[in-house]
């Protein structure tokens, strides 16, 4: 390059094709040339005017401060260093919220691409819009053009980073009879009052990455947490824990049979829960998740009280099942909660200790 080279400005040098003195050995197309000096150059390659005037978008004073600050902490190998910045950090105000028909176009295509000449590519890929810092020395011969460092300006590429299930974990729902026998009771008896057999869990998720895409993301959450069956009974029955089995009487006053305002059993579980969930990027559900939990039940309580009487309560297993575990599904909403369904695989009762009911709960994860 002859010392005669002009300084040439950003603004004017966007989209103009630079062609070389005929003593060059190739032709830079589409190619922006930046001399400060004999001694610096900075050339910009793009594949044509259309990604370099992308450009403009970029705030070019933090880069090159960012530039200047990675050159004086990194020592060149063979005279060449490369650093990889993330073009989107360098985006100015307006340029972040491009339109959304514009942004649909991005995201099927990379934005800023932008290649090097032809000889000097290897190592780099689409996408990406490559800065070199060249010096230039005179020799017999004239001058020689020397890239000392190379900033690779890389468009940022979105992922789905986390399942949306994780952190605090929340649901409140109903419980109802997922599936019932009645053996030797009373269908009346054990009935659940609609609306008032409340579900309710409190615990924590943690999300584990499998895949992580643009669009969408696979995700392995694993869940603690502790739960309440509350089922409360439609009649005027209470339950009591026999020699054998659990009965449901009723109790009597001084007219008859003792009205009851309510009459609940309270079954509390520590839960673990393995739930593999898909995620989904701009659509109306965010995710849907489906898997298995297992629980521990944490003792079990029955209360009741009278119209216009006291509350009474009492302790007990009632023959519960320690265990509970079954299967659960659940399908995220964008701005509405997501809904849960969890069914039980196996019955709340022992067998030939209680009715066999298996618990079937539903509601909103908040």
């Amino acid at each position: 390059m002859k010392s005669s080279c002009i300084i040439l400005s950003v603004a004017g040098l966007l989209g103009l094709q630079l062609a070389q003195p005929a003593a060059a050995q190739h032709t830079l197309k589409d190619s922006v040339i930046i001399s400060f000096n004999e001694q610096t150059k900075m050339v910009i390659y793009g594949t044509d005017r259309k990604e370099i005037e992308k450009l403009s978008q970029y705030d070019f004073n933090r880069l090159i401060k960012d530039v200047l600050s990675k050159l004086d902490s990194v020592t060149p190998s063979n005279g060449v260093s490369k650093d990889w910045v993330d073009g989107q950090h360098y985006l100015k105000e307006e340029a972040k919220k491009p339109k959304a028909e514009e942004q649909r176009q991005e995201d099927k295509r990379p934005s800023g691409k932008g290649q090097v000449a032809p000889d000097d590519d290897a190592g780099f890929d689409e996408g990406e819009t490559i800065i070199r810092v060249t010096k230039t020395f005179r020799t017999s011969d004239g001058y020689q053009e020397v890239t000392t460092d190379t900033v690779v300006v890389s468009p940022q590429i979105r992922r789905i980073r986390r399942s949306p299930r994780q952190g605090i974990d929340f649901k409140i729902g109903l419980n109802t009879y997922g599936d019932r026998s009645p053996e030797g009771y009373r269908p009346e008896e054990f009935d659940l009052r609609p609306g008032a057999s409340r579900y309710i869990s409190l615990g924590g998720v943690k999300s584990i990455p499998l895949v992580r895409g643009r669009r969408s993301g696979f995700f392995m959450d694993l869940g603690l947490d502790i739960s309440w069956y509350n089922l409360m009974f439609q009649g005027n029955e209470v339950i009591r824990k026999e020699d054998q089995r659990v009965a449901f009487p009723t109790l009597p006053d001084g007219n008859g049979v003792l009205a009851l305002k309510k009459s609940k059993l309270v079954a509390p579980h520590v839960n673990l829960s393995v739930m593999p969930t898909l995620t989904f990027a701009g659509s109306v559900f965010s995710h849907v998740s489906a898997g298995m939990y297992a629980g521990y039940r944490l003792g079990g309580y029955h209360t009741s009280k009278p119209v216009g009487g006291a509350k009474s309560k009492v302790s007990g297993d009632y023959y519960m099942r320690d265990i509970r575990y079954g299967a659960a599904f659940e399908l995220g909403l964008r701005a509405f909660p997501d809904l849960f369904v969890n069914y039980d695989f196996n019955s709340l009762f022992e067998a030939g200790r209680g009715p066999q009911v298996r618990m079937l709960s539903f509601g909103l994860r908040i």
